[in-house]
């Protein structure tokens, strides 16, 4: 399964009432939540730079990301 329609499918079952998940790929982890139908936010503890590469000093991020196709984008080239 496509890590597209894995996410569809986690953020549309009714079942679950969650609107928080860790996502790990490889050996990093960020937290996604759900704001609305097509708003997310990734949460990355990673300390990194202003150009998003990691340092060891450096900051966390909180990114909205607007829409489901966007979300897997930025998880698939953000090097996680």
């Amino acid at each position: 399964m496509s890590l597209q329609n894995s996410l569809t499918e986690v953020f549309s079952n009714f079942l679950l009432s969650y609107n928080c998940y860790l996502i790990t790929i490889g050996i990093n982890t960020v937290a996604v939540i759900k704001n609305s139908e097509q708003s997310f936010n990734i949460f990355d503890a990673r300390s990194s730079d202003l150009h998003r590469m990691h340092q060891s000093i450096g900051k966390c991020t909180l990114l909205t990301i607007e829409g489901i196709e966007n979300l897997v984008s930025y998880l698939q080239i953000s090097r996680l």
